[in-house]
């Protein structure tokens, strides 16, 4: 009968599949493709100090057409998708729990948050499906109960992907891949050989991923134009310190105060050097870096950063949606993010309680909790202080997969809660031995 229900379970699971892999394509190719103004540079170098795209940048190379690069895009985030769904599936007991959390897990991927960068020839999509992809790996590994050394091989190669694609996530991708390759040799009893092989391989990816940021960093076109933004958008913190610190220039003020401040600068800095040529000097020197100017004015820098991310909110990249925009709202808001990541959390702690998962407060979740609070933070602070323009865009995915992560791990990570066996009284000794 158990084998039955699994084919079962098989059949409908693959017809789901099916009509979910159809539904995206048809939506990709109803909307179509779009481009954007930074689409041109993952056409070039794969290794080039601009591009820190490496994955996107060889996809689109290998592919050339837009067209199929989009469809690729869109197959490439289906198949993570559905495999994040399956591994759910897989994992949990509890029949209508797991249907509904794969569902629902589906039906945020064809949000407008999520669903919309699939059409723009950009590294957001890929990213986001590095991402599920490393999810999947997490569960799966985790979930073994023996002969984990392959998930913890697979796991290490799908965080270093989501490096390789997307550098800046590795102060949040290292500390927690590090923190479940901790979990998993305490769960193996001692058997720490497979999760330090692993934590091994996870530092080199993240020491790539250090030495492409400092890479692009030390790009004099990314210094000043990253510098130019901030002073734009960071009122009152780098813009006072800006307004205090640099060479007076007239023209630059009179812009910050007209009717388009961000066309209008954007405009004099492309032409600073003859109108203005100490503060262009100002604006490519260490002064206006990020690494100064935080420790100058710490507390206008956390109350300006605080009062930008609780505000944040997350457009739809492009036109292209997969569901109406009523239900998409419904599954994951772009105006109330914070709210529904921590929605989320709250229905992956039901789903784990009604599992029956171990979900006790311990010393390690604590510090666990700690460690990957703190790490968030710091990418929250660091990525809105290097570039204040576009700042939705340089957070995804990280800011809308918080809740979505936590709402497939917490049911599916956690341990099965094991019932305490009834103690043996000493009549019951009696009817043994008699027997």
């Amino acid at each position: 009968m158990g084998d039955l229900v699994n084919k079962q379970n098989r059949i409908i699971f693959v017809v789901i599949a099916v009509i979910y892999f159809m539904w995206n394509y048809w939506a990709a190719f109803a909307h179509g493709m779009q481009e954007s103004y930074d689409t041109s540079r993952y056409f070039g170098g794969a290794f080039d100090i601009q591009n820190p795209g490496i994955s996107t940048t060889f996809l689109f190379t290998t592919i050339e057409e837009p067209l199929w690069i989009m469809f690729t895009l869109v197959a490439l985030s289906c198949i993570a998708w559905i495999g994040l769904a399956w591994i759910v599936i897989r994992q949990l007991e509890n029949f209508p729990v797991r249907w509904l959390l794969a569902g629902l897990l589906l039906l945020i991927s064809m949000s407008a948050p999520i669903w919309s960068w699939h059409t723009v020839l950009l590294s957001e999509s890929l990213t986001q499906t590095t991402v599920v992809l490393w999810l999947i790996t997490i569960i799966w590994m985790m979930g073994q109960h023996d002969h984990f050394g392959v998930p913890i091989l697979f796991s290490t190669l799908a965080a270093g992907l989501v490096i390789v694609t997307r550098p800046q996530l590795l102060m949040v991708i290292i500390p927690a891949q590090l923190m479940f390759l901790f979990w998993r040799a305490r769960r193996s009893r001692g058997d720490w050989r497979f999760s330090i092989a692993g934590a091994i391989g996870t530092l080199i990816f993240g020491c790539w991923g250090v030495y492409r940021l400092q890479f692009l960093a030390s790009d004099n076109l990314y210094q000043y134009r990253y510098a130019i933004h901030n002073f734009v958008d960071k009122q009152p913190s780098f813009r006072a310190y800006a307004l205090e610190t640099m060479p007076t220039c007239q023209p630059l003020e009179d812009a910050l105060a007209g009717p388009a401040p961000w066309t209008d600068v954007l405009a004099i800095s492309r032409n600073m050097i003859p109108v203005c040529p100490e503060t262009w000097i100002w604006f490519n020197s260490p002064e206006s870096r990020f690494s100064s100017w935080i420790f100058d004015i710490p507390a206008d820098s956390w109350s300006n950063f605080l009062a930008v991310i609780f505000g944040l909110t997350f457009f739809a990249m492009s036109a292209g949606v997969a569901m109406p925009a009523l239900v998409s709202d419904l599954v994951l808001s772009p105006q109330q993010l914070w709210l529904w990541t921590a929605l989320y959390v709250a229905l992956g702690i039901i789903f784990g309680l009604v599992t029956r998962r171990d979900l006790r407060v311990t010393i390690f979740g604590v510090m666990a909790a700690l460690g990957m609070s703190v790490s968030s933070l710091v990418f929250l602070f660091t990525v809105w202080g290097a570039d204040g323009y576009d700042l939705s865009r340089h957070l995804y995915p990280f800011v809308p997969f918080v809740g979505i992560a936590l709402l497939a791990l917490i049911p599916t990570v956690a341990q099965p809660r094991v019932p305490k066996s009834p103690q043996r009284t000493g009549s019951d000794h009696l009817v043994s031995d008699n027997k």
